[in-house]
């Protein structure tokens, strides 16, 4: 087999596993009225799968930056293959919600080291001139976790049990992890002494403490508990402290921070992360919206936006080789034109949002959407040496990750603060959704300025970062 094939192999060996991650996790979000019968727990309890499953996997892409210096591609692959099963196998058989979190878990650190894994194959297999298209790809097969989740989950819920989520990926798993094991390459060797003897725990644990307390504190938002409210934020801003300080004095590595040095690079970050965090919050609003304003079952709300993901998925590696066509600039204004004239609809017509309308404006997202979310990844990583790169994917990844917990919580907090202030149900989601709704306009309008005033970069004027601390 020829070594282009062989690459291409690889990347879609390592996506598949990222794939599968991001299915489980969004597939369970239509499980939590029944499991909410099942365990007799209330939902700010239950929703613990969704949240702690996206916190936990952000943990683990913070540290994936050491740990791909440290261990070879394929010994990442493998680890990652095992822990997705041992968690399926936990969740499947779950007796009570305790087990049913542990086996998440597991699966979540699964993903915190499948979903940079995915990038850093591309980094580290395909030429330069091809980033767009192989990260096209990594995007479209990426994509489909959430075009399938939650429809894959509320057929398995509604028609046989929602242990069957864990089982039938099995199979897929087992595939993609024969096809990585021809594919990926033995980039490094193995070196698990430097690793435990060069990276930052400490950091790693100031970091963790750090993105627990402020997702606390903002899910704390939506509450009447001020005291809660305010040790949670004095207690992230000492984290922050704390961890900024640890992170420049530090001879260890854990986050590296200074390939943000880079503007173009800070800019895409910014973008990554805005992206993300727009896409995760139509995603929490828009089935709470079917479901409770429209009365619709969470099939039917998860088939909505169906047609949307589907095609923003399939898509992707057309945006791939617009941007190795074209450039940064063009696809990424491009891109933002798509997001904000979809994300200034969707404010104008809440809440008298219809089916078909919902259909509408979602695909036009999910185009601008696909537009952006890979060749920002893409084009950063042309800005940076090429043994840095596997920190840029760890970087990104982190920002990725965190913007989903940080949506999904701000966005619940606006609408829980309406209803502790006697707004009925109903009431609440009408006039909270209108301020995400609002919120999220700002945050494209701003995106699409930051593009269009953005000059235009030549290849020999690029800055490179190492990972070097100095």
């Amino acid at each position: 087999m020829t070594s282009k094939k062989k690459t291409t192999l690889a990347v879609i060996a390592g996506s598949v596993l990222g794939f599968i991650g991001i299915l489980i996790g969004t597939s369970l979000t239509v499980t939590f009225p029944v499991l909410i019968r099942q365990f007799q727990l209330p939902l700010y309890i239950i929703q613990w799968l969704s949240s702690g499953y996206y916190l936990c996997a952000t943990l683990i892409m913070s540290c994936t930056s050491s740990i791909m210096k440290s261990f070879s591609l394929k010994k990442i692959f493998i680890t990652s293959t095992c822990l997705f099963l041992c968690g399926m196998i936990i969740s499947f058989l779950s007796k009570n919600f305790i087990m049913l979190l542990l086996g998440c878990f597991i699966d979540a650190i699964a993903t915190g080291l499948a979903t940079p894994l995915m990038y850093q194959i591309v980094f580290a297999t395909v030429n330069q001139n091809q980033f767009g298209k192989y990260n096209g790809i990594v995007t479209m097969i990426k994509s489909f976790g959430p075009a399938f989740g939650p429809t894959y989950g509320g057929i398995l819920t509604s028609l046989f049990s929602w242990r069957l989520i864990f089982i039938c990926v099995i199979p897929l798993l087992i595939i993609a992890f024969f096809i990585g094991i021809y594919s990926i390459p033995n980039n490094i060797k193995s070196n698990s002494k430097s690793f435990y003897k060069t990276f930052n725990f400490m950091g790693m644990i100031l970091f963790s403490g750090l993105l627990i307390t402020f997702s606390i504190f903002i899910n704390q938002l939506g509450t009447k508990n001020s005291n809660c409210i305010i040790l949670t934020c004095l207690a992230s801003l000492i984290l922050l402290f704390i961890f900024i300080r640890n992170n420049r004095t530090s001879t260890k590595e854990f986050l590296n921070f200074t390939i943000l040095k880079n503007k173009i690079i800070k800019k895409r970050a910014l973008n990554f992360f805005s992206l993300q965090f727009i896409n995760l919050s139509i995603a929490f609003l828009l089935p709470i919206y079917c479901e409770e304003i429209l009365h619709f079952t969470p099939l039917i709300a998860g088939l909505l936006t169906f047609p949307g993901a589907l095609i923003g998925a399939l898509i992707s590696p057309l945006t791939g080789k617009y941007y190795d066509k074209y450039g940064a600039k063009k696809t990424l204004i491009l891109s933002s034109l798509f997001i904000t004239i979809s994300i200034s609809l969707f404010f104008g017509l809440y809440p008298k949002l219809n089916p078909a309308t919902i259909i509408i404006l979602y695909i036009i997202f999910r185009i601008g959407y696909s537009l952006g979310f890979g060749n920002l990844m893409a084009d950063a990583g042309k800005h940076i040496r090429q043994d840095s790169r596997s920190t840029l994917s760890a970087l990104f990844n982190t920002f990725q990750q965190y913007s989903g917990s940080v949506g999904n919580n701000l966005m619940a907090s606006i609408i829980s603060i309406l209803s502790a202030y006697n707004f009925s149900k109903i009431q609440a989601l009408k006039f909270g959704g209108k301020i995400c709704f609002a919120l999220l306009t700002l945050i494209a309008v701003l995106l699409l300025a930051i593009i269009i005033m953005e000059k235009e970069h030549k290849h020999g004027k690029r800055v490179f970062y190492t990972n070097n601390k100095k």
